[in-house]
């Protein structure tokens, strides 16, 4: 992970953070993205065993945590361009 050496200028932290920031981005997004696949295959099990009744509940959870997974990557990847100096691409 990043780790700005703390007797370097902060312009030169800054750079530093600036240079690594797709390699951070690309880390986190993965990173949700697996952590997403194994809650869904957690979830799926339990839903799995309440059996149809819980149909509703299973759709309500899936389309609010695929949401929740969804902003942590757009944020990340927002950040990460702001970082970087790049424009907003929304």
């Amino acid at each position: 992970m990043f780790q700005a050496p703390a007797d370097l200028p902060v312009s030169e932290q800054i750079a530093e953070l600036r240079a690594r920031a797709a390699d951070i981005v690309t880390y986190i997004t993965r990173s949700a993205s697996y952590v997403q696949r194994q809650h869904r295959a957690v979830a799926g099990e339990v839903f799995d065993a309440v059996g149809p009744i819980g149909e509703p509940v299973e759709i309500v959870h899936d389309t609010i945590s695929d949401a929740v997974y969804d902003i942590i990557r757009d944020l990340t990847k927002m950040v990460g361009r702001a970082i970087e100096g790049q424009p907003r691409k929304w």
